[in-house]
């Protein structure tokens, strides 16, 4: 998924919903982001029963990112989603 482009000096959240995807009653147990290209720092991860939240600061100019988001369910499915962001300014 292709992301709006960042400021290097930004510091923002980012949200993956996967609720179209899970089956019902399925709820996410961990989640995770990690850095595949580029260069922007992730902070914190976090979930709810249906979405993982992310944060990205960092990176520089002129830099295009690509994030790996991973949701695990107490159905045993793992969806993975990557993240592009390109970093301006």
């Amino acid at each position: 998924m292709k992301l709006p482009n960042k400021l290097h000096d930004e510091n923002l959240d980012y949200r993956f919903d996967f609720a179209r995807r899970m089956d019902a009653g399925d709820t996410i147990i961990s989640a995770s982001a990690s850095l595949a290209t580029g260069d922007v720092v992730i902070g914190a991860v976090g979930h709810t029963d249906t979405a993982v939240t992310f944060w990205l600061s960092g990176g520089t100019s002129g830099t295009v990112c690509e994030v790996l988001v991973e949701a695990v369910t107490t159905g045993g499915r793992t969806f993975a989603e990557p993240a592009i962001v390109q970093v301006v300014g």
